[in-house]
């Protein structure tokens, strides 16, 4: 409480009370909701506050320390998105504060104001891919598959109103036809939005790529009730002269941000692991003439996730869940639906068959 007082000393008032009884125009508190039911003439600073739950005011105070603004960001963003608890850990956990509005962008020279400052929205340095796992060695391809395997979490990165429209998404120039990483349609916006994504360092040329890409999706996806669309180069690093020099050659509205990856699984260890045929030899019990003597699916998972040398915790995280749900699965207690078994298998490199 010391702490809430620190980071919103007028947001407790002695005679709370009397404070509405005297201007019940200004405060007029909702009996269902309890939110106010005129919040933009609140006169209290942080008041958004009292309209999100005390798990989150406590989780936000942990980590923003006496840092108001900060706080503000986060107590807004809940509300605005309707983040639960473990949404708000998660973007608490990855720095979204320090990464909002980031990376190099030229919305302020191709855009009218307020689309730019939407476009900013999008705009985070870094991305995090923490809830990929890859290889050291991984290749362009494999990113790219990674990210379409975890939309929902890639969407959730890239934060709200975005849709997913498709991956190498075909493009026709007049009689040839080019393949756009991966587009998607912004609802705040209002905006169609290509991403190209880059596992080297960016490059001007990579500029030219995106930008035709744009103007080919306003040519011919765009429609008039359609804003200018949007390119987004995700690249594994840049420099930043280089990066504000190619974008101030172009006309075209784009940004350039970097992404980090956490999760990447050594060569030599690799190897170690047992292929994808050998789990589901032992699943077969190893003996095609007799079925009868298959291992318990969570038996599998355990045994996969403890040689990956991966605790519940990490498997957990990767696939959005509780530990708890991956805890009672491993021990028989319960079983998962068909979509989390699906995401769990995925994220342990699991083929999964369904008979019958």
């Amino acid at each position: 409480m010391e702490k809430y007082y620190g980071l919103f000393p007028d947001s407790i008032l002695p005679q709370v009370v009397e404070e509405i009884r005297d201007d019940p125009i200004r405060f007029e508190m909702n009996a269902k909701t309890g939110f106010w039911d005129k919040p933009n003439e609140m006169p209290l600073k942080g008041a958004e506050i009292f309209r999100v739950p005390w798990g989150h005011i406590r989780l936000i105070i942990d980590k923003c320390g006496a840092n108001q603004e900060k706080a503000l960001f986060y107590i807004k963003n809940a509300i605005k998105n309707n983040w639960s608890r473990a949404v708000l850990l998660t973007f608490l956990g990855t720095d979204l504060y320090e990464r909002s509005n980031g990376g190099i962008n030229n919305f302020d020279l191709s855009l009218p104001k307020e689309d730019g400052d939407l476009a900013k929205q999008m705009i985070k340095d870094p991305f995090r891919f923490d809830f990929l796992m890859l290889r050291e060695e991984y290749d362009e391809k494999e990113l790219k598959d990674a990210l379409i395997g975890n939309i929902e979490r890639f969407l959730l990165e890239l934060g709200q109103g975005f849709a997913y429209l498709g991956k190498e998404y075909r493009l026709m120039l007049g009689e040839e036809e080019e393949f756009c990483d991966m587009l998607f349609y912004n609802t705040n916006a209002h905006a169609y939005v290509v991403i190209e994504v880059k596992t080297e360092k960016f490059k001007p040329a990579d500029i030219g790529q995106l930008g035709t890409y744009v103007v080919a999706v306003d040519h011919t996806l765009k429609s008039s009730e359609d804003n200018k669309t949007i390119g987004l180069l995700i690249c594994k690093d840049k420099s930043e002269v280089t990066a504000r020099y190619a974008l101030e050659s172009s006309a075209q509205p784009m940004g350039i941000s970097s992404f980090e990856l956490s999760k990447l699984i050594p060569k030599d260890f690799q190897g170690s692991l047992p292929t994808i045929e050998e789990i589901e030899s032992r699943i077969a019990g190893g003996n095609a003439n007799n079925p009868t003597v298959n291992k318990r699916p969570f038996e599998v998972i355990k045994s996969r996730r403890e040689a990956m040398g991966m605790t519940q915790r990490q498997l957990a995280e990767l696939c959005g869940m509780p530990q708890s749900t991956i805890a009672r699965f491993e021990l028989g207690e319960s079983y998962l639906n068909l979509r989390t078994f699906e995401k769990i298998c995925s994220a342990l490199g699991l083929r999964m068959r369904i008979e019958g």
